[in-house]
């Protein structure tokens, strides 16, 4: 597959001290192979009075050259924010520094999320960020809460380029949070992406709903110009491990997409999946006990087969430039859980094979 990918993008090389990977090749069964073009470690930073870190989702935007890293902070290390990076990539080497575009995400009313204790109702937790060449604005992914004290009902959220509040679309009713449904503690939404004809905003739910037994988790394709209703939900198999989850999610064509998976110990895999064939689940209340076909996924890329310096929690993904041999790039980014002695890893991969 990686037929449809995004054009070639210029990307703005900041260098700063960097600890690279050395060269390792991963070749899947499927015959695509992975190059690691370079690893940065970035340690513990504060920007604009904010600790740096948490990294769960990344997105490139042509027009400005601009990578936008958003953080899962629930606004208890500085307000929940996205930052701008500078990443330069090139066929050897890899360089990143943060920006001082710290941009903190606002309410409604202008002010920004308060802190977790205090939150209540409007407590969040971003997981994934997309921009969208159209509006100009970032969407992300608001995982929600579901706890015997809180229930938040997961969203997906539309912010300008510079944090202000434009919109909270509504996740599908299947995830909304009860005593006996919807999302997992910690486990809600998860990744975000746009199908490839921008018709689609597609996300995931880390882990099996309440009412949908073990094993299976959902992914939800909405429609940007109905209202954002739910045009389909597929069923995804999780892998057969200790503390597995989605983390995020990549669009390749208009079938395809890549799937982030994590488990314990740092545990990543890299799927392909093809929703065509799968069961529409979007009418199911709850799996457990129903009959469905999942969508089919491929193990592309085995992390472990990487040689990185260090397992790292990768939680982001994003598609990075086209370099100059025609190889295609993915840029991964980690969550160090705001431990300073834990650096936010962000890694660049060429592609290649079909």
């Amino acid at each position: 597959m990686f037929k449809r990918l995004v054009p070639a993008l210029a990307v703005a090389a900041v260098a700063v001290p960097a600890a690279l990977a050395g060269p390792a090749q991963a070749a899947p069964a499927d015959g695509l192979s992975f190059h690691v073009l370079g690893e940065v470690g970035i340690p513990g930073l504060t920007v604009n009075g904010a600790t740096f870190g948490g990294l769960s989702g990344v997105d490139f935007d042509a027009a400005s050259n601009t990578w936008r890293a958003i953080s899962d902070d629930r606004s208890d290390h500085g307000p929940a924010r996205f930052y701008s990076l500078s990443l330069g990539v090139t066929q050897s080497a890899m360089t990143a520094s943060v920006q001082s575009g710290m941009v903190p995400l606002l309410r409604k009313d202008g002010t920004p999320y308060p802190p977790s204790a205090t939150a209540g109702p409007d407590t969040v937790q971003p997981q994934a960020i997309r921009y969208d060449p159209t509006t100009k604005n970032v969407f992300w992914a608001e995982a929600g809460e579901n706890t015997s004290t809180l229930t938040v009902d997961p969203s997906l959220r539309e912010a300008s380029a510079t944090g202000q509040f434009v919109a909270q679309l509504p996740a599908s009713n299947r995830l909304k949070s009860t005593v006996t449904g919807g999302i997992q503690p910690g486990k809600g939404l998860s990744g975000l992406t746009f199908s490839t004809n921008n018709a689609l905003a597609v996300s995931t739910v880390a882990a099996p709903l309440l009412q949908d037994g073990t094993g299976v988790t959902r992914i939800t394709g909405q429609s940007r110009a109905l209202n954002w209703n739910i045009v389909w939900q597929y069923t995804y198999q999780l892998d057969a491990l200790t503390g597995d989850q989605v983390v995020d999610i990549l669009a390749v064509d208009t079938t395809h997409y890549l799937v982030l998976e994590r488990a314990d110990n740092n545990n990543v895999r890299l799927y392909e999946i093809d929703v065509t064939g799968a069961t529409n689940v979007a009418g199911v209340s709850a799996l457990a006990g129903a009959t469905f076909t999942p969508v089919s996924k491929k193990l592309v890329l085995d992390f472990a087969s990487l040689g990185l310096c260090e397992p790292a929690a990768f939680s982001g993904l994003t598609w990075g430039p086209v370099l100059p041999n025609g190889q295609r790039t993915l840029v991964f980014v980690s969550d160090n859980g705001f431990d300073r002695r834990i650096n936010t890893e962000i890694l660049a991969l060429a592609v290649s094979g079909s």
